[in-house]
């Protein structure tokens, strides 16, 4: 009422309730979570914004006895805590502590243990990971590469993919995004801007909804503003101590070995075998 909130709001919100006493009331881990298929759509950013897609196997485990994401994280007796500035960005010491009752400190090459007092030292949930689980805010790139896998921009429309995320990043407000969709194809594709205008229209306001639906001016939230730890391709997220420099006094590191939490079945792949063999209709997208 007082216009007195900070823009952009700050995440993460330190005071929340932990994710044991708000999400695991329903969605408790120990539930068996198996394995998931994942496909991944991606348009390039040439002429014909040729399409791929990735397929990944997620080992997400659980359960009483399963490894996979949710076991290694969460099992029955497995306590991981962490050390992080505010942001859970940058995360220089983790215990691991299992089912054994042992533990295991890791910790990058730069650590020094007196640091332990200055920074958040927390146990982790499911929101370190699942941090976004609701308005999960995108990036131009992939919001683009969703679009045109459900059709609301056309593919075939050249040069679309490289444009719209050149558009999207260059505009400040939504309304500037139509006349310069419009300009790109009036004077690059003539002959496109002549007989296909209702799709380039229709991709303009694609792109005004996506820019709608991630930026906003008025909060000071822009592209990445609000990372999204699920995943490590646009942002850290799993990498923030699967890097590899995070090691124990023995030298162990944590893990960065891919198949620990996915089997990758196709990488940026025209047409993926694996699709065909499991009877997947294009586009499939999950």
């Amino acid at each position: 009422m007082f216009n007195t909130y900070p823009r952009p709001i700050p995440t993460p919100v330190h005071d929340l309730r932990p994710a044991r006493e708000t999400c695991e009331t329903c969605h408790w881990p120990q539930k068996f979570g198996g394995y998931r298929l994942r496909i991944i759509p991606k348009f390039a950013e040439d002429e014909a914004n040729t399409a791929t897609k990735t397929v990944l196997l997620m080992r997400i485990g659980g359960g009483t006895g399963a490894a996979g994401i949710h076991g290694t994280h969460l099992g029955p007796g497995v306590v991981i805590e962490y050390a992080s500035d505010r942001s859970r960005q940058n995360i220089p010491w983790v215990r691991y502590g299992d089912s054994d009752g042992r533990s295991t400190e890791f910790a990058i090459k730069e650590w020094q243990p007196e640091q332990l007092g200055k920074l958040e030292r927390r146990v982790m949930d499911c929101v370190d990971c699942h941090n976004r689980p609701t308005h999960t805010f995108d990036l131009p790139e992939p919001a683009l590469d969703k679009a045109l896998a459900a059709g609301r921009i056309s593919p075939s429309l050249p040069m679309i993919r490289k444009e719209g995320a050149r558009i999207l990043k260059g505009v400040e407000v939504a309304a500037g995004i139509p006349a310069a969709v419009e300009r790109v194809y009036r004077e690059q594709y003539p002959a496109v801007y002549q007989e296909r205008e209702k799709e380039i229209k229709q991709a303009a306001q694609a792109l005004v909804d996506i820019f709608n639906r991630n930026v906003f001016p008025e909060m000071k939230v822009t592209w990445g503003s609000y990372p999204n730890n699920i995943g490590h391709t646009y942002f850290p997220g799993c990498f923030r101590c699967h890097d590899g420099s995070h090691a124990s006094a023995s030298g162990k590191t944590i893990s960065q070995d891919c198949n620990s939490c996915h089997q990758l079945l196709a990488m940026e792949e025209a047409a993926p075998k694996i699709i065909t063999e499991l009877g997947i209709a294009p586009p499939a997208t999950q």
